[in-house]
């Protein structure tokens, strides 16, 4: 499974890195998850934007093909839990550059 941050979904979403997108495209959609946060995040970039009703369009094609994950009192404790690990994993990461 891969949980896409908010930097990541923006290089995405904005062609910034290729390496990025042929990696994503290279797992089936229902590996991939988004937090809600991350959804929330940017949904409110989309609203704060220049072209918001445009930009919210692309969000919501973006967001349909992959499962969202609600951030509640048990994915709080395994993200603080997750953090504090994460130096162990790091190098198996999904690059952002």
């Amino acid at each position: 499974m891969f949980l896409l941050d908010t930097n990541a979904c923006i290089k995405i979403l904005n062609n910034a890195s290729p390496i990025l997108i042929t990696r994503l495209k290279s797992h089936h959609p229902s590996e991939i998850k988004l937090s809600s946060v991350v959804k929330a995040e940017l949904v409110y970039g989309a609203r704060k934007s220049a072209r918001p009703a445009q930009n919210l369009r692309v969000l919501q094609g973006f967001f349909a093909p992959f499962r969202s994950l609600s951030f509640d009192t048990s994915a709080r404790s395994n993200t603080a839990s997750s953090v504090l690990n994460s130096s162990d994993r790091a190098s198996r990461s999904v690059p952002t550059t």
